[in-house]
């Protein structure tokens, strides 16, 4: 597994020690996983988006190449 360091602000650094203590996350690594994989989701719709409205590829073509990709 790959470590990450990263400084967050002070307010940013206690929300995410508050969803530890209140049990929500097992500890900050996970809560950065967590935030990282949902991030990058998210990147990977917009860029579906795009690509479906400004090439013309249609959405469902895109998803069918992409589970191809995934086997």
């Amino acid at each position: 597994m790959k470590l990450i360091r990263a400084k967050v602000p002070d307010k940013l650094g206690r929300e995410v020690e508050n969803l530890v203590k209140s049990g929500v996350f097992k500890n900050t690594s996970e809560v950065v996983s967590v935030a990282l994989k949902k991030m990058l989701a998210e990147q990977s719709r917009e860029y579906l988006r795009d690509l479906t409205a400004n090439i013309g590829i249609a959405e469902g073509e895109m998803l069918k190449e992409w589970k191809e990709i995934r086997r």
